[in-house]
């Protein structure tokens, strides 16, 4: 870890459980490379009800910014004094920028999804079907994006059905050359052979419980993901390989969301090669 000094700002991550975050990783390493006096620390808090208090106090410490993971992506909303649009209409925050004063919040999910998507699967969104797991800060993210890149169709399951109709309720009338559908968890009920992608954006994985996907329904080219990283933790992935699919997990799509989030914080071009080479690097530790 970098040593804190007088000239030494601080960045960092905030969530409930961040022992296993790769992002400390990442951006300490870039800062180093790019010669950055900075520093990227991991900021537990404990409870929705202490953010504001927390994100009030770095700013008058000086602070930079911090990113935002579960469970308080959409928490946060409420405190920042100004979201960009795409935060605004997901409702849901993964960056915050301390500038002048004020909180500012945005969300870079979807687009490091979508960067992930199409520079290392080659993966178009034209015509294409995408089944979504999941209706909470990260799916809104991913759900958006992908509507934002004209995707066909999206199909958002979700155990809490009227989770998945606000969301398409919200996204519909901005993105009219997207279907969007909704469906519960129960898998069967839908046609998943229309299906070119399938994404993870439930806790499945996290909290290490199987969500009995029946991938033997799918066309063997169907693609994969899951939001989690490393694939060895999402039980969802490894049955997904064994049946013969590709599979993707988050590990990419964190790192273009970090270098998102530099280019917010410096207000410079992202570098993006920099936070690949060093998830890439990462990956052969797990």
């Amino acid at each position: 870890m970098a040593k804190i000094d007088g000239d030494t700002r601080v960045t960092g991550i905030i969530g409930k459980s961040l022992s296993h975050s790769l992002s400390p990783f990442l951006h300490n390493n870039v800062y180093k490379k790019l010669e950055k006096p900075y520093i990227y620390v991991p900021f537990p808090v404990e409870g929705a009800e202490n953010l504001k208090d927390v994100l009030k106090g770095l700013m008058n410490a000086g602070a930079l910014g911090f990113n935002v993971t579960v469970p308080y992506k959409e928490d946060v909303v409420k405190i920042i004094d100004r979201l960009s649009e795409d935060a605004q209409i997901i409702g849901a925050v993964n960056v915050i920028h301390f500038k002048n004063g004020a909180i500012k919040g945005y969300n870079t999910d979807g687009a490091g999804f979508i960067l992930n998507l199409k520079n290392d699967l080659k993966f178009e969104l034209k015509d294409k079907n995408i089944l979504i797991l999941g209706a909470g800060g990260s799916a809104r993210a991913v759900i958006y994006s992908l509507a934002k890149e004209n995707a066909s169709g999206l199909t958002i399951a979700n155990r809490t059905i009227s989770k998945a109709e606000d969301i398409s309720r919200k996204f519909s009338p901005f993105f009219k050359k997207t279907n969007f559908l909704i469906s519960g968890l129960n898998f069967p009920k839908l046609n998943l052979k229309e299906y070119d992608l399938i994404i993870n954006c439930t806790s499945s994985s996290l909290n290490n419980y199987n969500l009995n996907f029946p991938f033997h329904l799918l066309k063997k080219k169907t693609i994969v993901s899951d939001l989690i990283y490393p694939l060895k933790k999402s039980p969802f992935l490894i049955e997904a390989k064994k049946k013969g699919h590709r599979v993707v997990d988050g590990l990419l799509m964190l790192a273009y969301q970090a270098a998102l989030s530099f280019e917010i914080w410096f207000d410079t071009a992202p570098p993006f090669d920099l936070y690949k080479k060093y998830a890439l690097k990462s990956k052969k530790c797990q």
